[in-house]
């Protein structure tokens, strides 16, 4: 008996099925595999390891494999697996990965990179656009096709990858799996303007006095093609200037003639908008009192607006000068209405032009002569006469 027999005799005992070894083996298989990427937005028509892409556009990406072995070999990469694994953040530069793997084959893993702009974009499938293109004949009389994945298997090359056949050796069975990917893009923008009440032009920047009521205008607008969640909007008030309660109203799609909101969170946090499709716009309106006892001096009041989503920041000015002058003086350093405030005028005496015209009166004469009246012009007289008499006796005696 032959020792072939024998091992024979004891499977056989053992209620076992004997079979050749070489059919307990599996054959390994040596797999490549290359990705590739392409914009097919600026019409790209070649596979390359890099490429650049904007906002909207859309990058096709072809993770080809093949199994390296003889076509005479028989042997047959079993079960086949694709993956693709793309970014989870967003980022200027987004690498992509590309898994090829069978049962009894070897693993391959490759790599291609696209270039975003703005570096806040991310990429994301295009559900219903995975293709998987492969010969479904044979070596000898191929037959190409072109089937589209169902959305499992789409779901399924993303996450942890896809079972796609059992390969078989030779160029005539290489095969592609081709998608496409949209860059996503969250992008807000954000103004902010002012006018006095009662005003009709926007701007952002005005002049206004002590007291004015001031309005200011927040635009909140999605400028990315990704519906945004949650937007919320804040303001921080300047110095001088306090909020009008009950003055906040929203106006967007949903309430074209303005709805009123909580003007307490506004400043206090920010209030929510709610979400925002991709080119929606939203205005935040409300009213600050300027301080109508401002000290003299000019001021910049600045109003500052903010809005927080999807992790990003955004802020906008408006500027408001006010000028406030100081009391007028009489004298230096003393203003009026001061007590020590009592300039006098000098008046100018009115000289009558017909009529007996009055002597001009100068000096301690002048004086008198105002003092005494008429008396004093008797007095005059009576001296006036001893003079001429003692005058025309000095001459006579001469």
């Amino acid at each position: 008996m032959t020792m072939l027999t024998k091992v024979r005799n004891i499977a056989l005992a053992a209620g076992l099925a004997f079979l050749p070894l070489a059919a307990h083996a599996t054959d390994s298989v040596r797999l490549e595999s290359r990705l590739g990427v392409a914009n097919a937005s600026a019409g790209e028509k070649v596979y390359n390891p890099t490429t650049n892409a904007k906002t909207d556009e859309t990058v096709q990406v072809s993770l080809w494999y093949h199994n390296t072995e003889d076509a005479n070999s028989n042997k047959v990469a079993q079960n086949l697996k694709a993956q693709l694994q793309l970014p989870t953040a967003a980022g200027k530069t987004q690498n992509i990965k590309g898994t090829i793997s069978a049962d009894n084959g070897n693993t391959v893993n490759t790599n291609a990179t696209v270039n975003l702009t703005p570096d806040n974009s991310r990429l994301e499938m295009v559900p219903g656009t995975a293709l998987w293109r492969h010969n479904k004949g044979t070596n000898e009389q191929p037959n190409w096709v072109t089937e589209g994945l169902t959305p499992a298997q789409e779901q399924a090359l993303l996450n942890g990858g896809v079972v796609l056949e059992n390969e078989k050796p030779c160029f005539n069975f290489e095969a592609t799996v081709t998608v496409k990917l949209r860059v996503k893009t969250d992008a807000i923008g954000i103004t902010k303007q002012v006018r006095v009440a009662g005003q009709k032009d926007w701007t952002t920047s005005n002049v206004a006095k002590a007291g004015d009521t001031l309005e200011y205008r927040i635009k909140f607008q999605n400028d990315g093609n990704t519906v945004l969640k949650n937007v919320m909007i804040a303001d921080k008030m300047p110095d001088h200037v306090s909020y009008v309660a009950g003055s906040t109203k929203l106006l967007n799609s949903n309430h074209p003639q303005g709805v009123a909101v909580s003007e307490e969170t506004l400043t206090k946090g920010g209030i929510n908008i709610g979400d925002a499709a991709p080119g929606g716009v939203a205005y935040v309106l409300f009213q600050g009192k300027i301080d109508p006892k401002l000290a003299a001096g000019t001021y910049d009041l600045k109003n500052t607006a903010a809005t927080q989503v999807a992790g990003q920041y955004k802020y906008a000015e408006a500027h408001t000068k006010v000028v406030v002058e100081g009391p007028k003086e009489c004298k230096p350093g003393i203003p009026v209405g001061d007590t020590h405030c009592t300039p006098t005028t000098p008046t100018t005496p009115v000289v009558p032009t017909t009529g007996p015209q009055p002597l001009p009166q100068t000096g301690v004469e002048g004086a008198a002569a105002g003092f005494l009246g008429t008396t004093g012009l008797t007095y005059a007289g009576y001296f006036y006469r001893r003079s001429r008499k003692a005058l025309t006796s000095a001459l006579r005696n001469k």
